[in-house]
């Protein structure tokens, strides 16, 4: 994997579109539709481990090496653009300690992920030396990461308890299954198994996170996200999509596969900015057709990234996260 592969590219656009779909969804939307969208973080974090698997760190000073490299380039970016909603919280009234703890521990908006792929980068290493039990750890990691999301449902969703959402999504815990799929799929450099299994998980999944969605939204009018039946829907699309047949499918060359290619190469600054977009210009459009709002705030949120590339030093794209 030396060599920039366009399809996981593609994925990430793919990816960060499905995020936006999730942020722009509304009660009186499709929930069949809106249960396929979540496969959306698992498919970042297994891409992550995917690449993440080819790193060689095998002493301290490789360790740290690492560390200081890739922590800064998710966390500095992310305090940047938390700033404005820790001054938006303060002048609302919001306990001034609190919004600095949710300052510095991600709890703004979205940006739970930072969170939990951070402490990815802590165990990589750790991981990495383990490779003769990765499958071991990887059927470990997926049974902790049902049970914790099956825990989180009953106490968000059944319960009614208003856990931040950075605690309930942000642990290692909660999505560690689909960091190790990644890993043990990078290690697996063919990835040719047979697609039957992989098709078999991701319809049956999908066909269970719709019912227990819409029973969970009859019942407690709550539930359409994150739960064991969408990870396992969600575990079987990834092995779907990571099979080099699929991927020999990918055309590099086609306009629109080269428009999301683009897309998924900004999806960081796109995951960082668009709640800004669609909380702040889209929701003020008053648009009834929520395509039609995942097409505008992924439209806006990418020209303002590259208004921002052009009219920022190169020097700072870094901090900011462009």
């Amino acid at each position: 994997m030396t060599n920039r592969n366009l399809y996981f590219d593609f994925l990430r656009g793919v990816a960060i579109i499905m995020v936006i779909g999730i942020h722009c969804y509304t009660i009186d939307n499709n929930i069949v539709f809106r249960q396929v969208l979540n496969a959306a973080v698992p498919l970042f974090i297994a891409i992550s481990g995917l690449f993440l698997s080819q790193k060689v760190i095998k002493d301290r000073i490789s360790i740290l090496f690492f560390w200081r490299k890739q922590v800064p380039k998710v966390y500095v970016p992310t305090l940047f653009w938390s700033l404005p909603l820790l001054t938006l919280a303060i002048y609302r009234g919001v306990d001034i300690g609190k919004s600095i703890v949710n300052f510095f521990s991600c709890g703004f908006s979205i940006y739970y992920f930072i969170v939990f792929i951070i402490q990815c980068y802590l165990i990589l290493p750790f991981v990495l030396r383990l490779e003769s039990k990765y499958n071991k750890i990887m059927w470990g990691g997926s049974l902790i990461s049902i049970i914790w999301v099956g825990l989180m449902v009953r106490f968000t969703v059944i319960e009614g308890i208003p856990l931040p959402i950075v605690v309930y999504a942000g642990p290692l815990p909660c999505w560690f299954m689909f960091f190790m799929l990644g890993i043990v799929l990078g290690k697996y450099s063919d990835r040719n198994y047979s697609l039957w299994w992989p098709i078999l998980i991701t319809i049956c999944g999908l066909a269970l996170s719709s019912v227990s969605a819409k029973y969970l939204l009859n019942v407690y009018h709550s539930g359409v996200g994150i739960k064991p039946t969408a990870f396992v829907y969600a575990f079987g699309l990834i092995l779907f999509l990571f099979n080099v047949k699929i991927e020999n499918f990918f055309k590099k060359e086609n306009f629109i596969c080269k428009q999301i290619v683009w897309i998924g190469s900004i999806s960081f600054p796109i995951y960082l900015v668009h709640m800004y977009m669609l909380g702040f210009v889209v929701s003020k459009m008053s648009i009834s057709s929520w395509s039609l709002r995942i097409i505008i705030t992924v439209i806006l949120t990418s020209m303002l990234i590259v208004v921002l590339k052009k009219i920022i030093p190169n020097n700072l794209h870094h901090y900011i996260g462009i």
